[in-house]
């Protein structure tokens, strides 16, 4: 499809500065791209399909999910669909036009360009990208720039009812840290509907005790609820299809779903205790370690949060 746009002259060593103008002079449509703080911010989608595929599908299918349920409204959509009637479903139909992320790493690992330059194969992908729907590739990066998919990765170790096991890194847990070295830390499981998983790893739990976001109505206490039994979490587990090209979509055949529940660390206080629960009121003293992938047609094997391990 491109192999027209890069012929190396052997008469001529060309620089990579040359085959980054003369490849976006050939594609009009990434053009723009070229002059943006988008494309200046070091190559982020082929370098995330590269070496971040798997934080990458899991941010997908996390935006995926929040916007397949239609009576709760996201916070916040990349500009170019604010004005949409329904963005949620142009999302949807966007997402499921994006090819499975193992075909782009081949693609981007086997394409050929001139000096091996980084900018040729970011242009080469955003064609690629556009040419199957022109906001594919914009829609992309503003998922990358939201979910940074560099603290995201995939545990070889999962349990016997697991999908697949993500564990999650957090940059900015230095007071976090300094908590957890005076107090201690202790673990539990948190469990939500599918929708509320791409704000929950973004920003973080909320208590959204006494606000019109509560969903089940403080149960434990005024507080983040996290249980010491996973089954009890479980219960709070909605499941729904995932993005159709992820490999989440190819372990649930015959029409079952996806649901996710997390692992938590918090800041060990005796007021949080409860008898078969933890109750946090401080957003700043817990945070989501890990998300285990569950589908709908598996039975949950129920395990005590005391007796799971932090990934290191």
């Amino acid at each position: 499809m491109f192999r027209f746009l890069f012929k190396r002259r052997h008469s001529k060593t060309v620089s990579n500065d040359d085959n980054l103008k003369s490849a976006s002079e050939q594609m009009p449509a990434v053009n723009r791209l070229v002059k943006t703080p988008l494309f200046e911010d070091h190559h982020l989608l082929t370098s995330m399909i590269i070496h971040h595929a798997d934080g990458l599908e899991f941010a997908v299918n996390l935006f995926y999910m929040a916007c397949s349920f239609r009576y709760r409204k996201i916070k916040q959509y990349p500009t170019f669909l604010e004005e949409q009637d329904n963005p949620k479903l142009t999302v949807l139909k966007i997402l499921d036009s994006l090819p499975r992320l193992e075909f782009l790493k081949r693609y981007l690992k086997r394409r050929k360009v001139i000096g091996h330059s980084r900018s040729c194969k970011e242009l080469l992908l955003a064609q690629l990208l556009m040419d199957i729907h022109p906001s594919l590739y914009d829609l992309m990066v503003w998922i990358i720039k939201r979910h940074e998919p560099w603290t995201i990765s995939l545990e070889n170790k999962k349990l016997t009812d697991e999908l697949f096991h993500y564990t999650l890194k957090h940059d900015d847990s230095h007071k976090f840290e300094l908590l957890k070295k005076n107090h201690g830390s202790k673990l539990g499981w948190h469990g939500s509907p599918h929708y509320c998983w791409h704000p929950i790893v973004i920003e973080g739990l909320k208590n959204m005790s006494n606000t019109p976001f509560e969903l089940h109505g403080h149960v434990m206490g005024e507080g983040i609820n996290l249980s010491k039994y996973s089954s009890m979490a479980h219960a709070y587990v909605s499941y729904t299809p995932c993005w159709k090209n992820s490999e989440w979509s190819t372990c649930c055949v015959n029409g079952f779903s996806v649901g996710i529940m997390a692992l938590c660390e918090f800041i060990s206080l005796p007021s949080y205790e409860r008898e078969k629960a933890y109750v946090i009121p401080k957003e700043e003293h817990v945070r989501v370690v890990s998300c285990c992938i569950f589908s709908s047609n598996q039975l949950h094997a129920p395990r005590k949060a005391s007796s799971m391990k932090l990934c290191t």
